[in-house]
C-alpha cells in the first residue's frame, strides 16, 4: 500500500500523480476483507490495516532501501539506509526490493543483517564477499567503497586490480548462488561500474573547474556506453549531480534530452488536443527510452566538441 489503486487511477485521468486518501485506502482494505481472496497479505499500510482489523497480515515493504527504481544499474554501498530498512519489520516481517539483484549484493546483505538484528561492519562485508569469491573479499569491499566515493584515481585503481585478477582463480564460494552462476561476470561488472563512476567524477571536476570537458566527456561516453551494452537498461538515468553537471556543458544535444524529464507530481504540459491519459503514456514512453537517448546526446555533443565546433 503506497500510492494506492485510486491514486493511480487519478494519475491517468488527470496527468498528475497523487496518493489515495486515508478514506480510500481504508475502504479498499475493508472491501478486500469482505472478499477474502486467500491467500493474501498487505505490504505496508499498517495504520489502515489496524482500522480494518487486519494487522496480522501486514509485512513492512521498505521500498527503495536497497535500490531505487527505476535507476541506472550501479552497486550501492555504505550508509544506514539499507540496514535500517531491514531493521523495521511489520507483524509479518520485512521485505525489500531491487531491480538488479546481482549487483546489489552489499545493500542486500546490509538489509538482511538489519532484518536479522545483526551488526554490519567492514569485517562483516569482507566475510560476506569472501563467501562470494574466496580470496577476493577485501578486494571486492575496497572496490565497493571506491564506487561509493568520489575519487576517480581510487576507482580506476580498483578497476585495474579486478581486471588483473586471473580468471582461473575466480572460483565461487558458499554463496555462489548470489553470483547468478558467474564470478567472472560479477568481477567484470564491478570493474565496468568503477570506470563509469571514475569518468563521471572526472567530468564533474572539469566542469566545476571550468577546464576543457572534451576528454573527460569522451571517457564518460565510452565507459557509460560499454556498461549500458552490458546490462541493457533503458529507463530513467537519475544520479546525484548528473543533470547539474550535464546542464553546465550547455550542449543542445544533451539539453534536448534533459528537457524531457518527467515529474509525475507536477501539472501536466499537454500538447494540443492531447488528453491527460495520452500525456502520461507519452511521458512514460520517453522515460522508458531515457538512457539510450541520453547516451546518444552525450556522444553527439562530444563528437562536436572534439571537432572544435561550438554549436
Amino acid at each position: 500500500m503506497h500510492v494506492g489503486w485510486l491514486g493511480y487511477g487519478r494519475f491517468y485521468k488527470t496527468g498528475t500523480l497523487s496518493f489515495s486518501t486515508e478514506a480510500e485506502q481504508t475502504d479498499m482494505l475493508l472491501r478486500l476483507k469482505a472478499l477474502n481472496p486467500e491467500p493474501w497479505g498487505i505490504a505496508n499500510g499498517l495504520e489502515f490495516a489496524k482500522k480494518a482489523g487486519l494487522t496480522e497480515r501486514v509485512i513492512s515493504f521498505n521500498y527503495g532501501r536497497i535500490e531505487g527504481e527505476p535507476s541506472l544499474p550501479m552497486s550501492n554501498f555504505g550508509g544506514n539506509t539499507a540496514y535500517e530498512g531491514g531493521a523495521q519489520p511489520g507483524p509479518c516481517g520485512v521485505m525489500g526490493n531491487a531491480q538488479t539483484h546481482c549487483i546489489q549484493l552489499p545493500n542486500t546483505f546490509a538489509f538482511a543483517r538489519g532484518a536479522a538484528g545483526m551488526p554490519v561492519a567492514d569485517a562483516d562485508y569482507v566475510a560476506f564477499a569472501e563467501d562470494l569469491i574466496p580470496g577476493l573479499g577485501e578486494t571486492i569491499v575496497r572496490a565497493w567503497k571506491a564506487l561509493a566515493g568520489s575519487e576517480p584515481a581510487a576507482m580506476r585503481a580498483c578497476a585495474s586490480e579486478l581486471a588483473r585478477f586471473p580468471v582461473r582463480r575466480l572460483k565461487p564460494g558458499p554463496l555462489k548462488g548470489l553470483l547468478f552462476g558467474s564470478p567472472r561476470r560479477f568481477v567484470n561488472d564491478l570493474a565496468m561500474m568503477l570506470r563509469v563512476r571514475a569518468a563521471f567524477e572526472s567530468l564533474r571536476a572539469a566542469v566545476e573547474s571550468r577546464a576543457s570537458a572534451t576528454e573527460p566527456l569522451g571517457e564518460f561516453v565510452a565507459a557509460a556506453s560499454a556498461w549500458q551494452r552490458q546490462h541493457g537498461y533503458e529507463n530513467t538515468w537519475w544520479w546525484p549531480n548528473l543533470d547539474e553537471v550535464l546542464r553546465k556543458l550547455n550542449a543542445p544535444e544533451i539539453n534536448a534530452v534533459l528537457e524531457t524529464r518527467f515529474d509525475p507530481f507536477a501539472l501536466p504540459k499537454l500538447l494540443p488536443a492531447e488528453t491527460p491519459f495520452h500525456y502520461v503514456a507519452r511521458k512514460l514512453a520517453e522515460e522508458e527510452s531515457n538512457t539510450p537517448r541520453l547516451l546518444k546526446g552525450l556522444e553527439a555533443a562530444w563528437k562536436r566538441m572534439a571537432r572544435g565546433v561550438d554549436r
